[in-house]
């Protein structure tokens, strides 16, 4: 299995993850990566 990593788990980040799940159809793993200690903080 691919492996991708995205790095800022902002908005911006969250929707890219979302994304790339979707339309490879769970066949790529999407590794989220943020400095603080919770996700999508600017929300």
């Amino acid at each position: 299995m691919k492996k991708v990593a995205i790095i800022g788990a902002g908005p911006a980040g969250i929707m890219a993850s979302i994304k790339l799940k979707e339309l490879t159809k769970g066949k790529l793993e999407v590794i989220l990566i943020e400095k603080t200690s919770r996700i999508g903080k600017k929300f």
